[in-house]
């Protein structure tokens, strides 16, 4: 039997039967819903605490109520109330977190945001893993979830906050289901073996993004009024400046965030501006800029020939599928790189997407779950994608589970080491900066002196009008 309490009390005996459905999306937030029917004076709060347990005190599910909806039965002194809930994951979207860290491992970083924000909430952090140091992250006031989704997809690690508040923060290759999936173990229905080429590419085309130019060099000489330098391309990084001669780098500030500066500049802009209160240059002064610049760049990357030949040996032709994404925000030629090596290593190959049902619990969404069937050429280890879930005569719960391969990158476990481990420094957001309003109160008395004058009151009659009299 499924026991369903909300804050604490038991409205299993008022849950309609067959409404009861759990979803459980990779990288989405937990949600839960179902229908009571119950007297008209039951009334349900949004933010509720809500569990699904079993027998023995086990969650299936735990979060809050996100909306309830009061559905009147007519003739009748009940009611039907249809309860939409999320989980405990919410809370990490209800916060923001101002924040810098420098030389940090990932794991303490998680630690410290929840110290910070979440553990006001109940969140605990029993199963955070270190995880590699991140040599610089800035957090502008960005929501938990978001600062935990940054610091995880930077190193191949996932996380959630489970149905008893506990945060999680793991290596994806470690987070492994708890049962397997074989021919002998019966403890699944319903296999489905699907392949799809929606996706598929075996050649991936990036544009929109930039590359960084060699150190360049221009030189001005002013005319008496001219504050503004600009130069033949957006500025990658800071310049260097030499001024008669003399290097005045250290005089050179960020454009709308220094005030005491001599000249100021923006990254991804042409601009170099001298501040107003400084002399303007004349035709007499030499201002050299070194920089770098960027330029546009357009990545290709095409998978191994192996794959190609594959292809044209099934379809014939080239056997080339094409790709094209733009992304602005790439801005370096190895980052425009390694992301069409990874989308080539995600979508290069046909992928097998497995379905079935069991009436095992503890699978979730991101688990990686083994399954050896033979019989459908199946003997690896697949992500899986989505769990969800439904009361049978509310009795026990069935779960519908959807998994993807890894094949094409070796097998997930390989994928996700891939990416924590391919010697790259860990920095996020390393241009943001972090403005912190502080309300400072202090306490001030008033005094001042002043005269009472009492008049005698007016004194009227013979006023009157239909509706209103007045006499003193």
């Amino acid at each position: 039997m499924v026991i369903v309490t909300i804050k604490g009390v038991d409205y299993s005996p008022f849950l309609t039967p067959g409404t009861l459905n759990i979803s459980d999306e990779i990288n989405a937030i937990s949600t839960c819903d179902f229908q009571l029917n119950v007297p008209q004076n039951v009334n349900l709060e949004v933010g509720y605490e809500v569990l699904l347990l079993d027998k023995s005190n086990h969650r299936y599910y735990g979060g809050t109520i996100d909306r309830a909806l009061d559905v009147d039965i007519m003739g009748s002194n009940r009611k039907n109330i249809e309860v939409s809930c999320v989980d405990f994951t919410q809370l990490a979207n209800r916060f923001h977190i101002p924040a810098v860290y420098v030389e940090e491992k990932a794991g303490n970083m998680v630690k410290n945001i929840v110290a910070k924000k979440l553990a006001v909430e109940g969140v605990t952090t029993n199963n955070v893993m270190e995880g590699p140091i991140i040599e610089k992250a800035v957090f502008n006031y960005l929501k938990c979830d978001t600062a935990f989704n940054e610091i995880a997809e930077i190193i191949g690690y996932n996380w959630y906050i489970d149905y008893y508040k506990d945060l999680h923060f793991f290596d994806r290759e470690s987070y492994v289901a708890p049962f397997e999936i074989t021919a002998d173990n019966y403890n699944y229905t319903n296999l489905q073996v699907e392949k799809n080429r929606d996706q598929y590419r075996n050649k991936q085309i990036i544009t929109g993004g930039k590359d960084t130019t060699d150190p360049q060099t221009i030189t001005f000489n002013g005319d008496g009024s001219q504050r503004v330098f600009t130069v033949p391309l957006p500025l990658a990084q800071k310049p260097t400046l030499i001024l008669n001669g003399v290097d005045v780098s250290d005089q050179i500030g960020i454009k709308e965030v220094d005030d005491d500066k001599r000249f100021y500049w923006s990254k991804n802009t042409k601009d170099i501006v001298q501040d107003n209160n400084d002399t303007s240059l004349t035709e007499n002064d030499e201002l050299v800029i070194n920089y770098i610049g960027y330029f546009p760049a357009i990545t290709i990357a095409v998978k191994e020939n192996e794959e190609l030949n594959k292809r044209r040996e099934i379809e014939g032709g080239s056997g080339i599928y094409e790709h094209m994404l733009v992304d602005a925000s790439l801005n370096e030629r190895t980052l425009s790189e390694d992301k069409a090596k990874g989308l080539l290593r995600k979508y290069g190959d046909i992928p097998k997407t497995i379905q079935f049902q069991t009436d095992v619990p503890g699978l979730r969404a991101g688990h990686l779950i083994h399954i050896d069937l033979p019989e459908y050429d199946l003997n690896d280890k697949f992500l899986i994608k989505s769990v969800s879930a439904s009361d049978v005569d509310g009795n026990f719960l069935r779960y519908d589970i959807t998994a993807l391969d890894g094949e094409d990158v070796g097998g997930w476990e390989n994928f996700f080491r891939t990416m924590a481990e391919n010697g790259q420094k860990f920095i996020i957001n390393e241009d943001e900066v972090v403005t912190v309003v502080r309300f400072l109160t202090d306490e001030v008395i008033c005094k001042d002196d002043f005269t009472i004058e009492v008049n005698a009151p007016e004194n009227r009659i013979g006023i009157a009008r239909i509706g209103f009299s007045e006499t003193l």
